[in-house]
């Protein structure tokens, strides 16, 4: 496959995803509302944690609660190395706290980390320094936390989604949105009244007077591959990156995202369900996991194929949890070693649900 993949292997992968809010680089991170969830890549392994600054060491298969670690500030989101015998967890603060699995202790913190993105089969995670107008990306290993790769970003940018290839060889990065004098700025109201859904979408997109790049590197050598201008823009606390058999696709709270591919500035997608308040990817890169309120979906990237550029709605297995008293409940975050047989989702209600690669739920237990 040639343009601005350059033979990328198809797959899927965090940007678990997923970038981190924040009005300005001296701004934290805003919480999650609720638990984010990890697994090991072997299964063996799971954790919980978020506002309440504990991580929860659960079983995998019951998900009864084994351990309760004390942890000095709110959790955004986590991953395990290849191992499982370190977790790296990225506090609101933009901080990356390197946890030995063995005695849940914390060899080291890392500072400036913002925007974390997990590859745990890879045992790599990826960041920026700054929460907003980012400078630098960086690449590291989560074992002993060496930087492995970093490039400087054009000024002013911000990471809008990053996103590391399942064999652990690129790196997915989306640039913006910046004002683009190239482009056209049409007011709200001059906006064509018979366009409806996603042709809306795209026609505002294309229309917005806004741009963003869309950047592929090579971390092996630290080169950057390819560099693309697209109208497509985003900058969202739950956005996802992810590698797919045409592309790369970049998705984020609005449940509006963009499959970046060989044609040019690619397409404007949109996933099964409502908005994006989690989102993950299995291990493999085989399955995107997206939740809302109570709902979940579970989307086979294999099924993603490229419409000629045209807007398209991606079909996935959507499910609900049941309803707890009172309102809302909405899903935070998700994570899947390889295989689909085992996926989990985590909500602002407090609890952590295992499910499977067709959406059957096969447990769903509070954690506290």
């Amino acid at each position: 496959m040639s343009g601005f993949l350059g033979g990328i292997a198809a797959g899927v992968v965090l940007s678990a995803g997923l970038a981190l809010a924040g009005a300005s680089s001296a701004s934290a991170a805003v919480p999650l509302g609720g638990l984010t969830v990890a697994v090991s890549p072997k299964g063996d392994q799971l954790v919980a944690g978020g506002d309440n600054r504990v991580i929860y060491v659960l079983d995998a298969k019951t998900l009864e609660v084994k351990k309760r670690v004390p942890f000095a500030a709110p959790i955004i989101r986590m991953g395990f190395d290849a191992s499982g015998g370190t977790l790296a967890v990225s506090d609101n603060d933009g901080t990356l706290h390197l946890i030995e699995t063995s005695g849940w202790t914390t060899k080291a913190q890392q500072k400036n980390r913002h925007r974390a993105v997990f590859s745990p089969a890879n045992g790599l995670v990826a960041s920026t320094d700054t929460d907003y107008r980012s400078n630098t990306i960086s690449v590291t290993g989560i074992t002993d936390g060496k930087d492995v790769f970093s490039a400087k970003l054009p000024a002013q940018m911000p990471v809008a989604a990053m996103g590391i290839s399942p064999d652990g060889a690129r790196l997915a990065v989306l640039l913006g949105a910046n004002d683009d004098k190239d482009e056209p700025k049409v007011n709200y109201s001059d906006i064509p009244k018979d366009l409806k859904g996603l042709a809306r979408k795209l026609f505002e997109m294309k229309n917005d007077g806004k741009t963003s790049l869309a950047q592929l590197y090579d971390l092996k050598t630290g080169k950057l591959i390819s560099e693309k201008k697209t109208f497509f823009s985003m900058n969202h606390s739950q956005s996802i990156a992810a590698f797919v058999k045409d592309g790369v696709v970049f998705n984020e709270y609005s449940n509006y995202g963009l499959e970046f591919g060989e044609n040019g500035e690619g397409r404007l997608i949109q996933f099964d369900g409502s908005f994006l308040y989690g989102s993950g990817v299995s291990h493999d890169g085989k399955y995107i996991m997206a939740g809302s309120l109570r709902d979940f979906v579970v989307l086979d990237t294999a099924s993603i194929a490229a419409k000629a550029g045209e807007p398209d709605k991606l079909a996935g297995t959507v499910k609900s949890i049941d309803k707890l008293p009172g309102w809302p409940e909405y899903f935070k975050g998700f994570d899947a070693a390889a295989g689909g047989k085992a996926m989990y989702g985590a909500t602002t209600g407090y609890r952590v649900v295992l499910f499977d690669a067709s959406g059957q739920i096969l447990k769903a237990a509070p954690v506290y």
